[in-house]
Order: structure tokens, then C-alpha cells, then sequence
């Protein structure tokens, strides 16, 4: 179904990267979940503004990779 997600994704009208940290995410891929975050933060994206409060990243906290990019954005504790 990943497979599937990722051929269709660059036809989707919504933004791509959103769509795929989704999949990512949802599905428990840490490892790319955290280097599309690593991307984004890179980039200055909006993707990465909601680190600390939304659900999705919840399976991350934990993760010393997730917690170094909070305190690269500036939303540590």
C-alpha cells in the first residue's frame, strides 16, 4: 500500500511532503519519518512547527533523533 502511496504522490494535488511524512509516520517508518523532518527543517518548512504538540510524532519522542530536532527548531523542553 506504501508502494502504492509513493508512485501516486507526486500526482496528488496536496504538497508532497506533507503527504509523504504522513505516510511515513502513520505507517511507523521511523527512520524516513525522522530524515523527512531533518529535510524540512533544512528547508524552513511549516512541517516542522508542530513537532512538540501533534499525535503523529507521539512513536518518536523517545527517539534522540527527534529530540535533537526539537531543540533545533526551538520547541525542547
Amino acid at each position: 500500500a506504501l508502494k502504492k502511496f509513493e508512485d501516486l504522490a507526486p500526482r496528488l494535488r496536496a504538497d508532497r511532503a506533507a503527504a509523504t511524512l504522513l505516510a511515513y509516520a502513520g505507517t511507523g517508518r521511523k527512520d524516513q519519518t525522522i530524515g523527512l523532518l531533518r529535510k524540512a527543517y533544512a528547508e524552513h518548512s511549516s512541517l516542522v512547527t508542530n513537532l512538540k504538540v501533534d499525535p503523529l510524532y507521539d512513536q518518536l519522542r523517545e527517539d534522540p533523533r527527534f529530540q535533537d530536532l526539537l531543540q533545533r527548531v526551538g520547541l525542547a523542553k
